[in-house]
């Protein structure tokens, strides 16, 4: 029997930046690393974001995805200028998707985090992404997951379009450390139910397991092995979330070798059983 998800713990923040804001101790935890996922839209002037040791220079109409292990510093806004922070926790983000994009599309993403938005999509975007705030403090009811998965889904395949269409991925432009770091990136998307072993990934792009880690480290700040666990985690939440598998079959589906196996692991990442996981989210 189909269940209704809990949606307290869920959160999605609009955080509208001007000119004007001079005190972002109140936003810290939305421009922090390894907390939320965030979106940005500048909407009027120029808007600086530093996020770790790159800079982005945002202009009118200008969209740019920060990821989680990224740190921003405070943005930087020119006179008359004006722009949005859409922020997400990972309690939205494994409740809503219902699967991840592929492997092309998320090199691209990573690679060419920043694009203009065509005209007129700026308005819908952001009328999107605020109708996500709205939907998801509104009292809990059984239908609010499921708005929210297809509200989710109009703004990914908003967002995702104009990578689709406007977007090439050209290995020549990058370092090879970088490529190494994008083939990896389509490697563990296509394998990783079935390899959970850096020395797999390791093997198939020809470099060790040692040189693979440290890449890792350098681009995305954890190694392959908690790259590898952190899919392989949050897979295993939207099973639970998302789907009335058995834990026998999402650990089947995951290729541990028992559910004990498989409870032990996610206990480890998450500091409770699937079962436990699911009766909270569902409670």
């Amino acid at each position: 029997m189909a269940h209704s998800p809990s949606i307290t713990s869920r959160q999605i923040n609009i955080i509208h930046f001007t000119d004007d804001v001079q005190d972002y101790s109140k936003f810290e935890y939305a421009l922090s690393a390894y907390s939320y996922s965030r979106f940005f839209i500048c909407t009027r002037g120029t808007i600086t974001l530093t996020a770790d040791n790159t800079t982005y220079t945002l202009h009118e109409r200008d969209a740019c995805n920060i990821f989680i292990y990224q740190n921003i510093q405070h943005p930087k806004c020119s006179p008359g200028s004006e722009g949005y922070l859409f922020v997400w926790n990972d309690v939205i983000d494994v409740s809503i998707r219902g699967h991840y994009p592929s492997p092309d599309l998320i090199k691209k993403v990573f690679f060419y985090p920043c694009f203009t938005l065509k005209e007129g999509h700026m308005e819908d975007l952001i009328q999107i992404l605020e109708l996500m705030g709205r939907v998801a403090s509104r009292p809990q009811t059984k239908y609010n997951i499921e708005i929210l998965q297809h509200i989710t889904a109009a703004m990914i395949c908003e967002v995702l379009s104009h990578y689709e269409e406007e977007v090439v991925y050209d290995p020549s432009k990058f370092t090879r450390k970088e490529v190494y770091y994008a083939d990896f990136l389509e490697l563990i998307f296509n394998h990783y139910h079935e390899e959970h072993t850096v020395d797999f990934y390791a093997r198939k792009l020809c470099i060790t397991s040692r040189y693979l880690n440290s890449i890792c480290k350098e681009y995305c700040g954890e190694t392959a092995a908690k790259s590898i666990s952190g899919l392989l985690h949050s897979t295993a939440k939207m099973y639970l979330t998302g789907s009335n598998l058995s834990i026998q079959q999402i650990a089947d589906a995951l290729h541990f070798a028992n559910p004990s196996f498989f409870s032990q692991f996610f206990r480890r990442m998450e500091g409770c059983t699937p079962s436990e996981f699911r009766s909270r989210h569902f409670r």
